[in-house]
Order: structure tokens, then C-alpha cells, then sequence
């Protein structure tokens, strides 16, 4: 059985007491050595009115993080979002649902977020959760630089080696690609070389509402 047709079983209920439900798996990866997993509560629903008289959805959600292994901690940040789109992989309309981790950050839960979207949750609805880890806190990982000369001192200087976009061979450094085997496509910049986050990853990023 192929990966993609692994889904997690996401049940939508709303209770009055939020601290009584269950978190819910809505995705698990491994970034920076660290393998870990992001979680979900529906606390409530509601709805209300753009200035065209449309109706647009209201979720009010928490968020959760577990660090399962690795060295480097892995924390919530910025605000999740949620938006309607076409996956042509699924061939069917899904909900995405957009989230930031960042490594090196101590930050295990987002609550009382209010995601806002014109089409609703449904039975059956597939929700993809897109996570977009952001780079390390730059007082200790820097690549700045107009030329290779620049960017290895930058490197050479720094206290930790981002894996996504270089390899540390002694005093010199090499870029990661993230080009697909037998792409005709440019290989990445030195500055954007393995900043694709899912590069090489099976996700367990699928879920389907019941």
C-alpha cells in the first residue's frame, strides 16, 4: 500500500469544556534530527458574513507539538491558516492547513487560533497539513554573503550547520541539492540549496475528516 493512502482519522466534534478532548495527529516528520509530531483540538465553530452577504467559517483550534527524538527542539511559530484548494495528487478539492515550526524554540502549544475559510469542514473532506519549517535563529546560522568566498567565512564563523543547505567537509563547505533525480531543472542557488523542506521526506501529512 502506497504511503498517500495512509490518512489519519480526523474526527470534527465540538464540546463545551475544550480541556476534555483528545489531541488529535495531524502530522509527523523529522526535521533537523528530530523526529516529532504536531497535534489538533476543535475547541468550537461558528460563522459570519463578508460585506457581500457570503458566508465564511469559523474554527477556533489548538495547537500541540511533541518532540519525540532527536537533539534539536522543535516549536510552534507564527499563526496557522487554513485555506480551500485542488490537490491534483488526491484529485479532489481539500482543505490545507498551513503551519510553522522553527528549530531551536521552546514553544509546545498554539491556542485559541481562529481559522477562518469560505468553504467549511466536511465527512469525507481531505485536510492536508503544509508545514513550513523556517530557518535556525540567525545568532547562530549565517550564509549571507554576495560570494562563495563571503559565505564560507559566514559559514566557517557559525555555530551550527544547517543540514538542508550544506554538508562541513574540514574548513570548506559544500551546498545541498535538492534537485529530483533526472530533472532537467536548474540546480538550486548556494543561497536557496536545500531549503525545500519536504525534499526526501514520505510525510505523514494526510488526514480525512469523519
Amino acid at each position: 500500500m502506497a504511503h498517500e493512502n495512509l490518512k489519519f482519522n480526523l474526527k470534527l466534534k465540538f464540546e463545551k469544556n475544550p480541556k476534555d478532548k483528545k489531541w488529535q495527529p495531524i502530522y509527523g516528520a523529522q526535521h533537523h534530527g528530530t523526529f516529532y509530531m504536531i497535534y489538533i483540538k476543535f475547541n468550537s465553530k461558528s460563522t459570519g458574513t463578508k460585506e457581500d452577504k457570503t458566508t465564511f467559517y469559523k474554527y477556533n483550534c489548538s495547537f500541540r507539538i511533541q518532540n519525540y527524538r532527536g537533539a534539536i527542539t522543535m516549536g510552534l511559530s507564527g499563526k496557522p491558516s487554513l485555506k480551500h484548494g485542488f490537490d491534483n495528487h488526491h484529485k479532489s478539492d481539500v482543505m490545507y492547513l498551513n503551519i510553522d515550526v522553527t528549530p531551536f524554540t521552546k514553544n509546545d502549544y498554539i491556542n485559541d487560533v481562529e481559522l477562518k475559510e469560505s468553504n467549511q469542514l466536511t465527512k469525507d473532506l481531505v485536510l492536508v497539513s503544509k508545514v513550513n519549517c523556517t530557518p535556525p535563529p540567525e545568532n547562530i546560522f549565517s550564509n549571507k554573503g554576495k560570494n562563495i568566498k563571503t559565505i564560507h567565512e559566514n559559514l566557517d564563523n557559525s555555530i551550527y550547520i544547517d543540514p538542508y543547505q550544506y554538508t562541513r567537509d574540514g574548513d570548506h563547505f559544500r551546498e545541498v541539492s535538492t534537485r529530483e533525480a533526472g530533472s532537467t531543472s536548474p540546480f538550486p542557488s548556494i543561497q536557496t540549496g536545500g531549503s525545500d523542506n519536504n525534499y526526501g521526506f514520505c510525510l505523514a501529512d494526510v488526514s480525512i475528516i469523519d
